[in-house]
């Protein structure tokens, strides 16, 4: 049990994981809820994750697809990511779900509903990174 006096003392930090999602693809259920975790690593983070909701059809892409290219080009400072790897984790994100997506959402923004549009939207974040990738230094 976390005491509130530890935690404004400082002594109570960071709650240990229940669980460790280590391989590149897992799949456990939470609550009852199916969840397939797919790592994507060195993309937005050093340890980065997306994932898919079979019984919903909604896949997660994390920060790698929002409509604001979140840390692609960023204007506040932030590091520069990889775009040319994080385009490759989309086409490999919409190879394995992208028959079954019917709503892609992410951190950041708001969702995309319905296959076509979800496909038409990864597939324009793919192109807009890989043509980042060519204007600039990547990877």
């Amino acid at each position: 049990m976390v005491d509130e006096a530890d935690v404004r003392a400082g002594r109570v930090q960071v709650i240990a994981p229940a669980r460790t999602i280590v391989a590149e693809t897992e799949a456990h259920a939470i609550d009852g809820v199916e969840i397939v975790f797919k790592l994507t690593p060195e993309s937005e983070a050093p340890a980065e994750m997306r994932f898919w909701f079979p019984q919903w059809r909604a896949l997660n892409l994390a920060e790698n697809a929002t409509h604001a290219l979140h840390n692609v080009c960023p204007i506040r400072g932030a590091q520069v990511r990889d775009a040319l790897l994080w385009s490759k984790y989309l086409d490999r994100a919409f190879a394995r779900w992208g028959d079954g997506v019917e709503v892609v959402y992410a951190q950041h923004h708001w969702p995309i509903w319905g296959n076509a549009r979800c496909r038409a939207f990864v597939a324009e974040q793919s192109a807009t990174c890989t043509a980042t990738c060519t204007t600039r230094r990547c990877g």
